[in-house]
């Protein structure tokens, strides 16, 4: 079973390959989702954890 920091990475990376493969910039996606710049910088660098409600 993979540990916190392994499923954080590999969300980091599925995301940013995802936002890449679309051709879409963080900013974009920032503004095509509503959320903050800066939320997603944080997923894709591994940095932040989504809490899923």
């Amino acid at each position: 079973m993979d540990t916190p920091d392994q499923l954080a990475e590999r969300l980091a990376t599925n995301i940013r390959a995802l936002r890449e493969a679309r051709g879409l910039t963080q900013s974009q996606l920032a503004r095509q989702s509503g959320l903050p710049r800066a939320t997603w910088a944080n997923l894709e660098s591994g940095g932040a954890n989504p809490r899923w409600r």
